[in-house]
């Protein structure tokens, strides 16, 4: 490791307070590390840590934000305080590498303590009948940076199928034969490829024409947003009806998403149905690890509060695992930050679902506690390209309202 050392010395009380925070552990079962542990502050474009290589210590990420680059090239965000900050690197030997984008401050001690650390319960203070909001926080951020949070994964078919997308030599006879073997898949891909949304004109009757018409990367998109059906079910008594209305919620989304983006025409449109598919599979590692915990299944409430409070960070944690790009993990995120800005000029697939979630809601009894629709940062930046208005958004999704029924009946 070749960090460029700002500063390097022993942690104060506020970094272990930190810390336990972090790790979501007593502050006391911290103690043997005050001997030994070290606090090291680093500039950016420091290399934190190198593939392939070994580290008898570890280290959490306190204040700043790092870069962790796969071998294939794929770049993952760290920010402190979010579940990614936790142990790096995440295995030995250390798989890719790691680079400082600003000034960081990590925590260092010795990795075996850390890992051991993470996995003794016995300080943990929740217990599966009793704690409070910030209890079930801390602990569910917990077993997300130990890894032992169950996250959905995509059906081998939707993988197989976007490599195959993905590889140039893979022409679209034998991208039309692969999904063939999924009879249901196909037929989904060709109603959706005469749909008028996906620009259906001359009604279409096979796979091949469907593949070609949607184009790659638009088929790529809906494939993985018609499988994902798949990750919202569950045998849980207990959570199978919120999941189908979460379903229901995320296919009304993706379907305004796309009307939105085909009309404003400043975005593809199978991102943008992606994306709304996308912005709430966040709650599917919290209703799994409400499942071990008796306290949130009986408090609907107290459970509703920690979906509020973590829906953002443990979507981030989902999709950067599930390999997705920072745009639609961006859009998780801020799915119901309505304050959410960006800083940028260009309109984001986060500034899509946000005013894609705000017109799910009207009519019902959530829009009266949201803000106005002028009054969002989203509806700032197109009022700028003079491309939507409140009115002109309204009025385009009830002139559309026919084509959304129908997008989402084939999503459902």
């Amino acid at each position: 490791m070749n960090p460029k050392l700002l500063f390097l010395g022993k942690p104060d009380e506020k970094d272990f307070h930190l810390l336990a925070q972090i790790m979501g552990v007593s502050p006391s079962g911290l103690e043997p590390l005050k001997q030994t542990a070290q606090v090291i502050e680093v500039a950016p474009g420091s290399q934190i840590y190198s593939h392939g290589k070994r580290y008898h210590d570890a280290m959490l990420l306190l204040a700043g934000s790092l870069e962790s680059i796969d071998p294939d090239g794929t770049r993952h965000p760290i920010e402190a305080g979010q579940h990614t900050a936790g142990i790096l690197p995440a295995s030995q030997p250390a798989s890719g590498q790691c680079i400082s984008l600003t000034s960081a401050r990590l925590f260092k001690a010795d990795r075996a303590f850390l890992l051991a650390l993470c996995h003794d319960k016995s300080l943990n203070t929740l217990t599966a009948t009793t704690g409070s909001l910030e209890d079930f926080v801390a602990n569910l951020r917990r077993v997300m940076i130990t890894g032992h949070i169950e996250i959905p994964t995509l059906p081998d078919i939707g993988v197989k199928i976007a490599r195959q997308i993905e590889d140039p030599k893979v022409d679209t006879l034998s991208l039309s034969r692969l999904i063939q073997m999924d009879p249901g898949l196909a037929g989904r891909i060709i109603q959706i490829a005469n749909s008028p949304l996906f620009g259906g004109h001359g009604r279409i009757e096979n796979l091949y024409d469907a593949v070609a018409r949607l184009g790659r990367n638009t088929l790529r998109d809906v494939v993985t947003g018609i499988v994902l059906k798949n990750v919202f079910r569950t045998h849980d008594k207990d959570f199978r009806q919120r999941l189908k209305e979460l379903w229901h919620h995320s296919t009304l989304t993706a379907s305004l998403c796309q009307v939105l983006a085909q009309r404003i025409g400043m975005m593809d449109s199978g991102q943008a149905m992606l994306a709304g598919l996308l912005h709430d599979i966040g709650i599917l590692p919290i209703l799994h690890f409400a499942i071990q915990h008796p306290a949130l299944i009986n408090d609907p409430e107290l459970l509703d509060q920690l979906v509020s409070s973590m829906r953002g960070e443990c979507g981030q944690y989902a999709l950067t695992h599930l390999g997705f790009s920072q745009s639609l993990i961006q859009a998780a995120m801020s799915a119901e930050d309505w304050w959410w800005e960006s800083g940028k000029d260009q309109v984001e697939l986060a500034d899509l679902v946000i005013l894609a979630q705000m017109h799910s809601y009207v009519g019902s009894r959530h829009f009266s506690s949201l803000p106005r629709f002028d009054q969002i940062p989203a509806f700032s930046k197109l009022g700028k390209f003079k491309v939507l208005s409140p009115h002109q958004s309204l009025k385009i999704l009830d002139e559309a309202s026919r084509e959304i029924t129908e997008l989402q009946k084939i999503l459902a």
